[in-house]
C-alpha cells in the first residue's frame, strides 16, 4: 500500500464501525421507545417520546443530550420547562 490516503481511510472507517457504530445504536435503542415518569409539576404519570437519533448522535461526543418530542401531558402547553427528564 503506497498510497497513505487509503491507510487513513480505512482506519477512520474502522473507527467508525467498531467504536462509534455501537455506541450510537445503544442509546439509540435504550431511549426509542416511551418512557413513563412522574411529571414533577403536575404530580401525574406521563408519556415521553423522546428523540433517540439526537440523543444517539450526542452520546458520540460524550454525555447523550435527552430532546422530548412528545409529552401526554403537555396538551398544548408548551411552558413546560422539562424536569422529568432528570429520572431517566
Amino acid at each position: 500500500m503506497n498510497d497513505p490516503l487509503i491507510v487513513l481511510a480505512a482506519i477512520i472507517a474502522l473507527g467508525v464501525l467498531y467504536v462509534m457504530l455501537p455506541v450510537f445504536l445503544d442509546v439509540f435503542l435504550r431511549f426509542r421507545k416511551d418512557r413513563y415518569v412522574t411529571c414533577p409539576h403536575k404530580n401525574d404519570k406521563a408519556s415521553l417520546n423522546i428523540d433517540a437519533k439526537w440523543a444517539g448522535l450526542t452520546s458520540l461526543t460524550g454525555k447523550s443530550e435527552l430532546r422530548l418530542k412528545n409529552c401526554t401531558l403537555w396538551q398544548g402547553e408548551m411552558s413546560c420547562n422539562k424536569e422529568c427528564l432528570s429520572q431517566l
